[in-house]
């Protein structure tokens, strides 16, 4: 097998426009979800300590949305690589913010819920972790290849 044929190719451009408006859409759906009455307040698990990190994660969900028009406009895999990374530091942060704050309280259950959720946020954090790895892999590629 040749390097160009073990490469990994990237979807057709109409495919990977689909993809960032409907990312655009469901951004914006969230923030209208979190940010209209009543908002995170009608989630019922959620304390008001999650008033702290709506900020947060607000910045979070806008910088995809600015990064998904960005992409609109300009498709090269180095800097989808690069927008995928700044949009991963930021999830990484709400991440370990929602570790800090725990801003969550379940009432008894046979199943201790706090300790689920924060086994889950362990793992989403070393997920993330390991997204930002690959794609500081992907950007450096990209780079060669333009060279």
């Amino acid at each position: 097998m040749t390097a160009e044929a073990s490469r990994t190719r990237r979807p057709p451009v109409a495919a990977r426009r689909l993809g960032y408006v409907l990312g655009l859409v469901a951004n914006t759906v969230v923030l209208v979800l979190v940010h209209v009455a009543p908002g995170w307040r009608a989630v019922p698990f959620l304390t008001e300590d999650a008033a702290g990190i709506v900020a947060l994660f607000t910045v979070s969900v806008v910088v995809s949305i600015v990064v998904d028009v960005l992409y609109l406009a300009y498709d090269e895999a180095w800097f989808v690589a690069l927008g995928q990374l700044v949009t991963t530091a930021f999830g990484f942060a709400v991440l370990v913010r929602l570790f800090q704050v725990f801003p969550f309280a379940f009432g008894p259950a046979a199943v201790d819920w706090a300790l689920v959720v924060r086994v889950a946020l362990i793992l989403s954090m070393v997920g993330t972790t390991i997204g930002a790895l690959v794609q500081v892999v992907r950007l450096v590629r990209a780079g060669y290849r333009r060279s």
